[in-house]
């Protein structure tokens, strides 16, 4: 076991080869990254938009991609360089008296969505004092100069920052937002300072068969987190390692345990 000056020794030293293989993986993804798409609608909007309307905020002449109400809008992206991870940054200005949760007005719904992916956000929106969780999250409330039109207490406009990394493959991208149809239409949405990155790893998925019922699941090899289903149960042999041939690389070949 050594003294406890050895122990100790033995404890940094750890704690520092611990600190330089995160240190690495970090390095790994962060020259990995590229950002593939960047806009604040100060010239407008591009092709790539559905919808191109674009206008400026009451006060401080922010332009805003909108507003929306009750519409879906898409960004298309095309192009893109080889990766397996995406990350949308946005601003959603949620203008007028979103009413959250209540099934009389409302609900005040906003969905952001990938084509071919994962929801995004599927969530409710609310301006008013008194409906919980009310303003939650806005980094910016009443101030660009949007009238309150309600008479209920809703601030008129909130700015929501939001962030999304979700796996993607492939050299095209299309986001969808959307506020879907509700009881009284009267609030409105729009978005600025769109940004849009992605990465390539260079260490590979995790995959991991299971005996039981014959599946292999796979797990991201970065973070460890559980991503998809590989290969459903009942589709291959009880595995006990995976090979992988190079002309055949998304098709595990599965070798039964002796």
């Amino acid at each position: 076991m050594g003294g406890p000056g050895e122990q100790a020794d033995s404890f940094a030293e750890q704690v520092e080869s611990e600190s330089v293989e995160q240190e690495s993986v970090e390095a790994q993804w962060k020259h990995a990254e590229k950002k593939v798409y960047s806009e604040n609608f100060g010239k407008g909007a591009g092709p790539e938009w559905s919808h191109r309307t674009v206008s400026r905020t009451p006060k401080r002449e922010r332009k805003v991609l909108g507003p929306f109400s009750e519409q879906e809008v898409t960004l298309n992206l095309a192009g893109l360089p080889d990766h397996d991870e995406v990350e949308v940054q946005l601003e959603l200005f949620v203008l007028q008296s979103w009413d959250g949760n209540d099934t009389t007005k409302g609900p005040g719904r906003w969905v952001a969505s990938v084509d071919d992916g994962p929801v995004l956000l599927d969530a409710t929106f609310s301006h008013l004092h008194c409906s919980h969780p009310g303003l939650t999250g806005a980094s910016m409330k009443g101030t660009l100069g949007y009238r309150d039109e309600s008479d209920d207490g809703s601030k008129g406009y909130t700015i929501s920052p939001l962030s999304f990394t979700f796996r993607h493959t492939g050299d095209r991208l299309t986001l969808r937002f959307a506020d879907p149809p509700r009881g009284e239409a009267d609030e409105q949405w729009g978005l600025d300072s769109v940004k849009v990155k992605v990465r390539k790893k260079k260490g590979g998925d995790l995959l991991v068969s299971n005996n039981a019922n014959s599946s292999v699941l796979r797990y991201d090899g970065k973070t460890g987190n559980f991503i998809d289903v590989f290969v459903p149960a009942g589709t291959g042999a009880n595995a006990a390692t995976l090979t992988f041939m190079p002309s055949k690389r998304n098709q595990p070949h599965e070798h039964e345990a002796d």
